[in-house]
């Protein structure tokens, strides 16, 4: 007897997720030497959109110093920040100095955070498959409702 196989591609799923670090640093080095700029990207990504834990955490930084009314930081204030609330040795003195020497231009910026929620949208997406191919390999689960979970799960990713 015969069976259909549906074989999963090792090479598929031994890929890193999508993600582009360096673009991060780059949109947060414009945000870091224009604050200003935040509001022309806070509503196309959020922190948990970046890749980089590291990027999110210095990305919720600046939101809340944008939103306490501040129009403008530094890399020094931000190296002192991090710093004084225990996170420099998480993100790191050298990811600041960084980000500082790659920063994106003006023109760049939201097209720089429009393609990091691309990048995210794609993550979540392969997360949703592989939610699928847990259920599909549970076997407590019947097929229908194995079908809303799917549904729920990429509902959130779209």
């Amino acid at each position: 007897m015969r069976y259909a196989r549906h074989p999963i591609s090792p090479e598929i799923l031994d890929q890193p997720p999508p993600n582009k670090p360096a673009l991060e640093l780059s949109l947060l080095g414009s945000l870091i030497l224009a604050l200003f700029r935040l509001g022309s990207v806070r509503d196309i990504i959020t922190p948990q959109g970046f890749h980089v834990e590291a990027n999110g955490r210095i990305f919720a930084i600046l939101m809340a110093a944008f939103d306490g009314g501040r129009r403008w930081v530094d890399v020094p204030r931000m190296v002192t920040y991090l710093r004084h609330n225990g996170l420099l040795r998480e993100i790191g003195a050298g990811r600041m100095a960084e980000m500082a020497a790659t920063a994106a231009t003006e023109a760049e910026t939201v097209e720089q955070a429009k393609l990091i929620r691309e990048l995210s949208a794609r993550r979540r997406a392969i997360g949703a498959g592989c939610e699928l191919l847990r259920f599909g390999y549970a076997n407590n689960l019947a097929a229908r409702e194995m079908a809303v979970r799917a549904l729920e799960t990429l509902g959130a990713t779209v």
